[in-house]
């Protein structure tokens, strides 16, 4: 019984396509991106703040984003949780 539900399992993991390539991949949604990280910090007072490494507006340079929820929304990005 045991062996039956591994190998069902198995043949449904492996029939599974691979997943479509990241949403960043589309220049519109880099764009979005780069407008987001380079957006102007607005001060954080209490609450959860999302932060981000960001290596992609200025290459071979790392900086440290933190917004809000609602500012990566409000600039049309939703923060992984």
């Amino acid at each position: 019984m045991l062996i039956a539900i591994l190998a069902s399992a198995a043949a449904t993991m492996t029939a599974q396509p691979f997943p479509a390539a990241s949403v960043w991949g589309a220049t519109i949604n880099r764009q979005m991106l780069h407008t987001a990280l380079r957006a102007p910090e607005r001060p954080v007072t209490k609450g959860t703040t999302y932060c981000f490494l960001d290596d992609v507006t200025a290459p071979g340079t790392v900086r440290k984003v933190c917004r809000s929820r609602q500012d990566w929304s409000r600039l049309g990005l939703e923060p992984a949780i």
